[in-house]
């Protein structure tokens, strides 16, 4: 079940799209789309959507024997209402350390990448070094 969403997951959005260098216009396949929705009872922060018919169509070439790979269209959807992207705005609002907002946005997306389609070899090198920076420079905070 979910809520409508309000003016104020506006600068979620904004806060995501620029951290993740999604561009508003970039709307063709192959580029990473963003959209907000408050999933009531979700433990997750977000997860990925991705573009049903142009999978579809790309299964359909490769079954045809075409081996060229169609870009697919992937959506990051964002639930607002997820503790762990309320606290990246509030951290943003503080104006104290973007680079954590950064490294938590990215967090988010890598998450919702994992749970929905796994990661490539260079992407998972890069959640591992993200990650245990991530957690050292939490960690750091708490001493």
């Amino acid at each position: 079940q979910s809520e409508s969403v309000d003016e104020n997951d506006t600068k979620i959005k904004d806060l995501f799209m620029k951290h993740l260098g999604i561009k508003e216009e970039a709307n063709e396949p192959g580029t990473l789309d963003l959209q907000l929705e408050k999933v009531t009872g979700a433990t997750a922060p977000a997860y990925m959507k991705t573009d049903e018919q142009m999978k579809r169509f790309a299964k359909m070439a490769q079954s045809m024997g075409q081996n060229s790979q169609f870009p697919v269209k992937k959506t990051l959807v964002i639930n607002p209402a997820n503790h762990l992207v309320q606290n990246a705005l509030k951290i943003h609002e503080t104006g104290k350390n973007e680079k954590l907002v950064e490294k938590l946005c990215l967090h988010v997306n890598d998450l919702a990448k994992i749970s929905s389609e796994g990661l490539e070899q260079d992407q998972r090198e890069e959640f591992v070094k993200r990650s245990q920076d991530l957690i050292q420079e939490l960690t750091n905070l708490a001493l």
